[in-house]
């Protein structure tokens, strides 16, 4: 592993390697698996699928710390905007203009799906879990809307 890191120190093999030690030393192999998922899916290329795995406790504990917005799952029974769901139903931006903006520069994705359409509309079938919608604005906020 040291020839590893010497080779190439930015892939940070002895890194890795000790916090994968760590971690199941301290909790478990399965808990190690769920943080690489849950660090692949926030940081990387993750698949919403994922989550589909986790209890409620686990995906709220996943994003702690991010901001998060109760919606009303009645308002998901019809066709709903991404400007509305994104600014009216919950504060992920201010107002429907600034929502549009950033659309429009391709920093929106819902569900890890780019929205590049400001005429997409979601609905109970868009929920993750039946509860959940990820909301991403550029590369690194992270918002969660929870239906109720």
């Amino acid at each position: 592993m040291e020839q590893q890191h010497l080779a190439a120190p930015h892939t940070r093999v002895l890194q890795k390697a000790l916090a994968q030690e760590i971690t199941i030393r301290t909790h478990s192999e399965e808990d190690f698996q769920k943080a690489v998922k849950t660090s692949e899916f926030l940081f990387s290329s993750g698949d919403v699928s994922f989550l589909e795995q986790l209890s409620d406790e686990e995906i709220l504990e996943m994003f702690e710390g991010v901001p998060q917005f109760l919606i009303k799952k009645d308002d998901l029974l019809t066709e709903l905007s991404v400007l509305d769901l994104l600014s009216v139903n919950s504060g992920v931006f201010q107002s429907k203009g600034e929502a549009r903006k950033m659309i429009q520069g391709g920093g929106v994705a819902v569900n890890r799906q780019k929205v590049t359409d400001d005429s997409v509309t979601f609905n109970c079938n868009s929920l993750v879990k039946n509860k959940y919608i990820i909301v991403q604005k550029g590369k690194k906020n992270y918002f969660l809307l929870i239906a109720q």
